[in-house]
Order: C-alpha cells, then sequence, then structure tokens
C-alpha cells in the first residue's frame, strides 16, 4: 500500500548531535557571563543604596536638632549595613555669607550670622567579580 520513503543523509555529517553540543557551550557561556554581570551590578546597587539610606539617617539627625559631628557620624555608621573596612564616612561644617565660604566663628561682613551647613559624605568600595567600582554619596544639610 503506501512505502515509508526515508531521506537519510549519506557519508559525512550523518549525525549532528556533536554539533548541537558546541552551539549550546557557546551560547550557555555567553549567557552565564551576561548573568554574572547582571547579579554584580545588582549588588552594586544594592550597596549604594545601602549606603545611600545610612547617609541620610545621619541628616535626619542634624535635621530633628542635632548638632553633634561624632553623634552624626555614629548614626550613619550604625545604619550602614554592608560597610566594608575600606568604607568612609566625612562630617564637615560650611559656613557662607552671600553664597562665599566664609568662617564659621565670625559674623558677615553686613553683621549677620553666616549660613552654616553640615556635609556628609561617604565612600566605599565594592570589589566586584569582573572590577572594582567606588561610590560616594554625600548630603548637605543647612544648620539654623
Amino acid at each position: 500500500m503506501f512505502k515509508v520513503i526515508r531521506n537519510e543523509p549519506k557519508g559525512l555529517g550523518k549525525s549532528e548531535s556533536g554539533s548541537v553540543a558546541i552551539e549550546f557551550a557557546f551560547i550557555a557561556s555567553i549567557v552565564a557571563v551576561l548573568l554574572t554581570g547582571i547579579i554584580d551590578v545588582g549588588i552594586l546597587i544594592y550597596k549604594r543604596n545601602d549606603m545611600t539610606t545610612a547617609v541620610q539617617a545621619g541628616s535626619q539627625y542634624f535635621m530633628v536638632g542635632g548638632r553633634d559631628a561624632a553623634a552624626a557620624r555614629e548614626v550613619v555608621l550604625v545604619s550602614w549595613n554592608d560597610r566594608t573596612e575600606e568604607s568612609t564616612v566625612d562630617i564637615n561644617r560650611m559656613c557662607y555669607c552671600d553664597g562665599v565660604e566664609a568662617p564659621c566663628t565670625q559674623n558677615c561682613p553686613d553683621g549677620s550670622l553666616p549660613v552654616s551647613y553640615q556635609q556628609i559624605s561617604a565612600t566605599a568600595v565594592y570589589r566586584g567579580i569582573f572590577r572594582d567600582y567606588s561610590y560616594t554619596f554625600a548630603d548637605d544639610i543647612r544648620i539654623r
């Protein structure tokens, strides 16, 4: 009745099972590198967000009336969950008279008090899988 006809390749190239494995190896290695890079960047974003939140906690200390820079630094350090040994936190007081930096211990030339700011800055290094990333965040708070 019906005759089944099979078209089978003859000679070389009869089996393609090896070429599929090689193609998979190429694609899998590219996908693995991309996935590793995405995870690396995700960890960097998490660590930077953690640092930013800690600096903002120190800013909140000043905004609710705190005056001690050492206490504000301690608030930042306690709030920073993924801080590394090489991370730094700096708090600097700056004063301005008419937009020009001035000493904080003297009145402005017009007799008014200088506008005072506290700047909290933090710096950290993330040792990633492919490279190291240095990141910094700073926040300025006006003191009344």
